[in-house]
């Protein structure tokens, strides 16, 4: 498998700060925010810092708490979401429902699931399903700047960390990883640095994904699904059957993302 390197993920919400890949091909390190960082390594490092390790490490919300929640058997599911930026069925224990869906936000977005992408496609599955078929869940993980250069490392362990938690408490759930921009990367730590296995992965959804058109490890290709608008600086290749343009426009896919859930979960 190819490493990350660390201008794929450098996707602010509306702006380019990487380099041209060709060119960053020929780097050992690369500059930025001011810092030099080792451009083929798992886990980028500032030079003459100690990196930070997430093995077994507790993953935490941005606001210090711990990420996961407490895993007692529970049947019979609803999902609690309705609207807005948040939405926490797993840490809050909602029960156990066909299709569990964790969503990690792009940069700089508020509550765990963001405004752009993650709401809009809960509420067509929401529409679609009824919040007896659904578990919905967001990343609590900063989704801040400097987390680009991380290439979804700050996310990765928090969505690990509520996958095992789901599959343990519901084991027969289909589960989706899904992720927006930066969240994107987050789904790809997930699976490819974080030793989720593929195969407990029934689909993943990704928009505007600085690794557009890169596997989201092995989980199989017809069960993947990336998103880019044309217009959108990040992903750059337009592709998905986005309808919008430019990186802020994935509202417009939520139709789209629901139907290939639907559709590949079988739910």
């Amino acid at each position: 498998m190819k490493l990350l390197t660390v201008s794929a993920c450098l996707a602010l919400a509306t702006t380019v700060l990487a380099l041209p890949a060709d060119e960053l091909e020929k780097r050992a390190t690369c500059t930025i925010f001011g810092f030099t960082y080792t451009c083929f390594s798992s886990t980028p490092t500032a030079t003459g810092t100690t990196p930070t390790t997430t093995t077994g490490a507790t993953p935490t919300t941005s606001s210090g708490a711990t990420a996961t929640a407490t895993t007692a058997p529970s049947t019979g599911g609803r999902s609690t979401y309705s609207s807005g930026s948040t939405a926490r069925d797993i840490e809050n224990n909602s029960g156990c429902t066909e299709l569990t869906v964790i969503f990690a936000r792009g940069t700089t977005e508020g509550g765990n699931i963001g405004s752009i992408a993650g709401p809009p496609m809960f509420r067509q599955l929401l529409s679609d399903l009824g919040a007896s078929s659904l578990t919905l869940q967001g990343v609590n993980y900063p989704a801040d700047a400097a987390g680009n250069a991380n290439c979804g490392a700050a996310g990765g362990p928090n969505m690990k960390s509520l996958a095992d938690t789901i599959l343990a408490r519901c084991p027969n759930t289909k589960l989706v990883l899904s992720g927006y921009s930066q969240g994107a990367c987050v789904v790809h730590n997930t699976v490819e640095q974080q030793g989720l296995s593929a195969s407990k992965v029934a689909a993943t959804v990704v928009f505007g994904d600085p690794f557009n058109g890169r596997s989201v490890g092995t989980v199989p290709a017809n069960r993947q699904l990336s998103i880019c608008a044309t217009g959108d600086g990040i992903c750059r290749t337009p592709s998905g059957g986005a309808s919008g343009t430019g990186h802020l426009s994935y509202g417009q896919d939520a139709q789209t993302a629901a139907s290939f859930i639907e559709r590949t979960t079988g739910v």
